[in-house]
C-alpha cells in the first residue's frame, strides 16, 4: 500500500514507520525537519510539510492509498493542532479522493471520569491536559462527520513503552480497566487497521 504517517518522528511514529517499512508498504512521511527521521530507506519518501501550512499538504497526499495521523503537542495552555491539523489533512484528502484515514485520539476524550481507573483519573490532574483532550473531542466531532472519507478513529490509553505484545481492543470510546497501551501495539493496530480496512466508521479502544 501507499501510506502517508503524519507524526513519523514521533516515538510512535517510528515504530509505525519501522513496521510499515518491514511490510513492504510504500511509506510518505509528511515532516517539519526530515533529519528527524530515523532512518534512510528506499520506500520511505520525506515531504516536508506542516498541517498548520494546509497548502503544504497536498503534495504528499497525492497517490496515498492511506493516511494514518498521530498529531501531538506539547503541553500548553491553549491546544489546536488535533482539530486544526486534522480538519487541514482529512480536507487535502477528501480533494485528493483518498478515502482510507485513521487518526489517533485518547481513551478518556469524552468520557465520564467516573467510568475511567483511578490511575488514569490521576493523570487527567495534569496541567494543561484537559485542553489536549477538548481539542481531541473537537477533532472527533469533524471527523465523524465527513461520509467522503472512510475514517477509523483508534483510542489508546495512557501511552507507555515496552514489549507490548498482549493488548485488548473494544469497539467505542475505552477498554474497560485499561490503564496503559504500548506503544509497539498501537503502531500494530494502526497499521493493520489500514492493511485490513477493519472498523471504517467506527472509533476503536485499545489498551493494554
Amino acid at each position: 500500500m501507499r501510506i502517508l504517517i503524519v507524526g513519523a518522528t514521533g516515538r510512535t511514529g517510528r515504530l509505525l514507520l519501522a513496521r510499515a517499512l518491514k511490510q513492504r508498504h510504500q511509506v510518505t512521511a509528511l515532516v517539519r525537519d526530515p533529519a528527524r527521521l530515523p532512518f534512510v530507506h528506499d520506500l520511505l519518501t520525506a515531504v516536508v510539510g506542516d498541517v498548520r501550512q494546509p497548502e503544504t499538504i497536498a503534495p504528499a497526499m497525492a497517490e496515498q492509498d492511506a493516511v494514518i495521523s498521530m498529531l501531538s503537542q506539547p503541553t500548553a495552555s491553549r491546544v489546536t493542532i488535533f482539530s486544526e491539523g486534522t480538519q487541514a489533512l482529512a480536507d487535502a484528502a477528501e480533494a485528493a479522493g483518498v478515502r482510507r484515514f485513521v487518526a489517533v485520539s485518547a481513551s478518556p476524550v469524552g468520557v465520564d471520569p467516573q467510568r475511567l481507573p483511578l490511575a488514569v483519573r490521576m493523570v487527567l490532574l495534569l496541567p494543561h491536559l484537559n485542553v489536549v483532550y477538548e481539542d481531541m473531542e473537537r477533532m472527533e466531532a469533524d471527523l465523524t462527520s465527513r461520509d467522503a472519507l472512510d475514517w477509523t478513529i483508534v483510542r489508546p490509553a495512557v501511552l507507555a513503552d515496552g514489549p507490548g505484545g498482549n493488548f485488548r481492543i473494544e469497539v467505542g470510546d475505552l477498554v474497560p480497566g485499561g490503564v496503559t497501551t504500548s506503544r509497539v501495539d498501537l503502531a500494530l493496530l494502526l497499521l493493520q487497521v489500514v492493511e485490513t480496512d477493519a472498523f471504517i466508521h467506527e472509533r476503536v479502544a485499545i489498551a493494554d
